[in-house]
């Protein structure tokens, strides 16, 4: 029983340290009355991602420049129950204003990373498709939880999204 213990314990060691890489993809569709020039300016804001993201709690700007802002953002991870933590995280949010182009690196704890692309989509019917891209590289031991995580908030956030850009 004691060898069954150990050898368990260094199998769970090991896979601490092997990741695993998904990519989760959201879209919505925003109204016609919505302006592609006011969604980019919404999105290369990071003030406005607690605004629709809903694990997310704080963000502190470090750095702006012309074509990208580095910035902390904290996150209050709900675990069992009742007990939750708060996780901050560093981010780089980079972007191309001729390409409308929007794209989010996150280093974030225990060796989870996150890159992110928004993609500004024109339709026929004069609406914009946004398409929320993540690959999302975490340990093993962690990746049930961490993906189903994001998935749920990243859902969730599109939604917001969409109703705070076609309200406003």
């Amino acid at each position: 029983m004691k060898y069954l213990i150990i050898l368990l314990s260094i199998v769970l060691f090991a896979l601490s340290f092997y990741k695993r890489t998904v990519t989760i993809t959201n879209q919505v569709v925003i109204n016609k009355n919505a302006n592609l020039d006011n969604i980019f300016e919404f999105l290369i804001n990071p003030n406005n991602i607690s605004k629709i993201h809903p694990l997310i709690i704080n963000i502190e700007i470090i750095n702006k420049t012309a074509n990208s802002v580095e910035y902390y953002f904290t996150e209050k991870i709900n675990l069992i129950g009742i007990y939750s933590m708060n996780i901050t995280s560093k981010n780089l949010l980079s972007f191309d204003t001729n390409q409308k182009r929007v794209q989010n690196k996150v280093n974030g704890y225990l060796g989870v990373e996150l890159n992110q692309e928004y993609k500004l989509i024109p339709n026929e019917n004069n609406e914009f498709i946004i398409v929320d891209e993540i690959e999302l590289t975490c340990p093993w031991i962690l990746s049930s939880f961490t993906i189903s995580t994001a998935d749920e908030a990243h859902k969730k956030m599109m939604v917001n999204m969409k109703n705070l850009i076609e309200s406003s």
